[in-house]
């Protein structure tokens, strides 16, 4: 990304576009004795150039000037931007445009945002375009970003972190996480997370796309195309860590166990999809490997595969209510962990062996779809107008819509798993769909 396409305001509510060489002087007695204040900064990234910010604290994100007469033309890096946000008190707002912005500066094992990963240490808002306009990629040189400070709140909207990457043998408090790394409060909607890398198998070589040993969670995100040598393709949650994921979609990610997900911690997944992910080796737990405390309702657990385990391996405490399992090779479930099923759902091999309620439904084909795009924002397994599962799951009174966004309450029931199929002209849809044979995304 050029920076000559980011020209322009720099510094959120200061424009120094049009100034004349002189202003310069200004510009530099500014960066130099501007004030630490507890006012809320706004800072709007103009430049894809990874460069560190001149005078970090002073609220100017200027990384670098050009003198173009008759104009000085200061500009405002990423990077810059997280120091800025860093040193000066309080929450501050970082805006980006569209477009990737590559992580080049080399030194890894570094916590100050002033090369490899982009460090947080204080409260942040970070606004991107959208999830397929908006990158940030480490370009395999470290992760992409470490939010490493306790007690902190992180706020990220309409981002992909992509292509981070960390080595074997990190010290412990370096470890985890080669998309992101939480010890915080963390948010993310509207994001992606792809294509990050974990080597090493030790045990703090964990969660591919996102480590979170704080509080973190994730709205309307998908995280596909993460590997992890060890365990939590995707995702990773520690002992410590708490975690939500809504309306999300994990596919396509792999790990040794728990190739989309590792819970140690307490979990709780609603409507969401976990879909063709992969333990491999001797691994178990295609999507999820749980030795916590897990919830999971309204989902989609479909066509992951692991030598046992294809869906969930539950060693600790596994609640089900509303959820779909189909097509896991190496079983939906394994373990000798405790299943507790509230009913309604629908497991198509019998393998999860759970005390059944009168709404489960057990070796029964629901007739699902190959993982497209079926509106909203992620990635869904469609159900057919004529599944099995349609109309017998629990009615859930606070959960009146579907991954997608759909109504559930259209009809006369909700529909098992992620996805709801009463929708308007659906025998229709089903119809043309079964002539049109659509390439699925695996």
């Amino acid at each position: 990304m050029a920076a000559d396409s980011f020209f322009g305001n720099g510094t959120g509510s200061r424009n120094f576009l049009g100034r004349t060489v002189p202003g310069l002087f200004f510009i530099l007695m500014l960066l130099t004795f501007s004030q630490t204040t507890a006012v809320c900064k706004t800072f709007h990234v103009r430049s894809g150039y990874d460069v560190t910010d001149l005078t970090p604290g002073n609220g100017l994100c200027v990384a670098y000037i050009i003198i173009n007469p008759p104009y000085v033309l200061p500009f405002c890096t990423l990077r810059a931007a997280i120091q800025e946000t860093n040193a000066l008190p309080g929450e501050d707002v970082v805006i980006l445009p569209s477009g990737t912005f590559h992580l080049t500066l080399e030194g890894t094992q570094e916590d100050l945002a002033a090369s490899g990963d982009l460090d947080i240490t204080d409260d942040l808002t970070l606004i991107g375009a959208g999830p397929d306009q908006t990158f940030i990629s480490a370009d395999e040189l470290d992760r992409v970003l470490d939010v490493i400070a306790p007690g902190i709140t992180v706020k990220i909207t309409g981002v992909s972190f992509i292509n981070g990457k960390l080595p074997a043998g990190l010290p412990q408090e370096q470890a985890g996480g080669a998309g992101i790394r939480n010890l915080a409060d963390l948010t993310l909607s509207k994001c992606g997370v792809s294509s990050n890398t974990l080597a090493g198998t030790a045990g703090q070589d964990s969660g591919a796309a996102i480590a979170n040993h704080g509080l973190c969670k994730l709205y309307y995100s998908t995280l596909n195309a993460n590997t992890a040598e060890n365990e939590g393709g995707a995702l990773f949650n520690s002992l410590e860590g708490s975690l939500l994921v809504y309306a999300s979609t994990i596919h396509h990610n792999q790990a040794a166990t728990g190739g989309g997900m590792s819970n140690y911690g307490a979990a709780s997944l609603l409507n969401m999809t976990i879909s063709n992910n992969e333990a491999v080796n001797a691994g178990e737990g295609g999507a999820v490997v749980n030795h916590g405390n897990l919830i999971i309702t309204q989902s989609t657990i479909a066509k992951n595969t692991a030598p046992r385990g294809g869906g969930i391996a539950n060693s600790a405490t596994l609640a089900l209510t509303n959820t779909l399992f189909n097509d896991n090779p190496g079983g939906n479930c394994t373990g000798s962990g405790e299943i507790l099923s509230a009913g309604g759902n629908l497991d198509d091999n019998g393998s999860c062996a759970m005390v059944l309620q009168e709404s489960d439904l057990v070796n029964i084909d629901p007739r699902l779809q190959p993982l497209d795009n079926n509106g909203g924002l992620t990635p869904t397994h469609r159900i057919y107008y004529s599944s099995p599962a349609r109309d017998k799951a629990l009615t859930i009174p606070s959960l009146t819509r579907d991954q997608c966004g759909h109504s559930r309450t259209v009809d006369k029931g909700y529909d098992i798993g992620a996805f709801e199929a009463s929708l308007p002209m659906a025998p229709l849809l089903d119809h043309l769909l079964l002539k049109s044979k659509r390439a699925p995304m695996e």
